[in-house]
C-alpha cells in the first residue's frame, strides 16, 4: 500500500462468527479503522478492536437492523460495511439506497443475486445449464417418491437462516420423507458420498478480476470449517467462476461442491459473502479479503501469489482477556449499577 493513503473506517458485522474474525485479521495490515458489532455482547470479535469501536445491534430478523446498523455507521464515520452473516444479506440489500445516500458502500451482491443464491432450489435451477449439478426435484405435493432411490438428502431451501435446524435431513425410508412438509420449503437431491469442497472466490466489482482458490473440507463442529486443506483444481475453479458470472455475484462467495459416487464435483449450494474459513486461503496466498476491500474503497489491490499453495489448516480455540467492565451488555451494567463489586 502506497504511503499517504488516508485511512478509512470499515465495519464488520457479525463479530462472534469465524468469519468476521477471519476477515479483521486478513486486513490488519491495511489503513483502515475496524469497527465491529453483533447482536450478542459476547460475541469474541467484538473485544479484538478497541473498546470505542464495538456496539451491539439487532439481530438481523429484527426489522431495526438495518436501521440500527445505519445509525452506527454515521456515528463511526463508517464508509464500507461488511456483512459476514447470511441472515444480513437481503436485509442489508434492501436497505442498500439508504446506505449509500449516506455515503456507505456495502460488501455485497445484487439483491436479485442474493434472492437467487439464498434459495437453494433456484440456485440449481440458475445453475443447470451452466455447470453440472445433481438431480434435483422441488418436495411438494406433486413429489413422486417412486422416481427416487433412497437414500437420498432433502435441503430447506431457505439458505439464509444459517441456524436453521434442521437445515439437511438424509432420507433413508418413506417413514423419514413422509415426516417433511410437502410445501416446497424443500428440495431434494441425491446422496453425494464424496468429499466436500469449496471454492473461495473472489470477483472485482468490475469483473475483470477473479481469483479462486479450491480447499476440501475435512472437519466441521457447529457449522463452522475446523479442518481444512487448499488443492489445485482448475475445474473447480472455472466452475465457481462460470457460476458467479451467470449469479452476477462480485466481492467475496464460496461456491460449495461434493463428489458423487463416481468421484465427479457436484454443486451444492453457494454462500455469497465472507467464507468462514477464508483464513485458510489467504495464509496460502490469496488475501481475498484485503482485495475486496481495496477493490471497494479504489485502492490497488494486492499482488497474491500466482496460485495458493499446498497448506493445510486445523483451528484451536483462542482466548481475549478483558475486564468485566468491558463487557458489553447485561454483565457490564450490572457491574457499573453495583460500583464494580464482584
Amino acid at each position: 500500500m502506497a504511503t499517504g493513503v488516508q485511512r478509512k473506517t470499515v465495519l464488520i458485522t457479525g463479530a462472534g462468527g469465524p468469519a468476521a474474525i477471519a476477515f479483521m485479521r486478513s486486513i490488519y495490515h491495511l489503513p483502515l479503522d475496524i469497527v465491529t458489532v453483533d447482536a450478542d455482547f459476547r460475541a469474541a470479535g467484538l473485544y479484538l478492536v478497541p473498546a470505542d469501536r464495538r456496539a451491539l445491534v439487532p439481530d438481523a430478523s429484527d426489522p431495526s437492523f438495518a436501521r440500527e446498523l445505519l445509525a452506527l455507521c454515521r456515528r463511526f464515520g463508517v464508509e464500507l460495511v461488511v456483512p459476514t452473516r447470511s441472515t444480513e444479506l437481503l436485509p442489508l440489500a434492501a436497505a442498500r439506497d439508504a446506505f449509500t445516500n449516506a455515503g456507505v458502500d456495502l460488501l455485497l451482491a445484487p439483491h436479485g443475486a442474493l434472492e437467487v443464491a439464498l434459495d437453494g432450489l433456484a440456485l440449481m435451477r440458475a445453475a443447470t445449464d451452466c455447470i453440472p449439478t445433481a438431480r434435483f426435484a422441488r418436495l411438494d405435493m406433486g413429489f413422486d417418491a417412486d422416481e427416487w432411490n433412497f437414500p437420498f438428502v432433502a435441503k430447506l431451501r431457505d439458505r439464509s437462516d444459517e441456524a436453521a435446524d434442521p437445515r439437511l435431513q438424509l432420507i433413508e425410508c418413506a417413514e423419514q420423507l413422509a415426516a417433511l412438509p410437502r410445501d416446497g420449503s424443500y428440495y431434494v437431491q441425491p446422496f453425494l458420498p464424496g468429499r466436500a469442497q469449496s471454492v473461495d472466490c473472489f470477483t472485482s466489482r468490475d469483473a475483470r478480476v477473479t481469483y479462486a482458490c479450491p480447499r476440501t473440507r475435512l472437519e466441521h463442529a457447529g457449522g463452522a470449517t475446523t479442518a481444512s486443506v487448499t488443492e489445485r483444481d482448475r475445474r473447480l475453479e472455472t466452475r465457481a467462476r462460470r457460476l458467479l458470472r451467470r449469479l452476477g455475484i462480485d466481492g467475496l462467495a464460496s461456491v460449495q461442491f461434493k463428489r458423487d459416487a463416481a468421484g465427479q464435483p457436484q454443486l451444492t449450494g453457494i454462500h455469497p459473502r465472507v467464507p468462514g474459513a477464508v483464513s485458510l486461503t489467504v495464509a496460502a496466498g490469496h488475501n481475498l479479503p484485503a482485495m475486496a476491500v481495496c477493490d471497494a474503497i479504489g485502492w490497488p489491490l494486492p499482488n497474491p501469489e500466482p496460485a495458493p499453495r499446498p497448506l493445510a489448516m486445523v483451528r484451536s480455540w483462542q482466548e481475549t482477556y478483558l475486564d468485566p467492565g468491558d463487557l458489553l451488555g447485561p454483565v457490564a451494567r450490572r457491574r457499573r449499577a453495583s460500583g464494580g463489586a464482584s
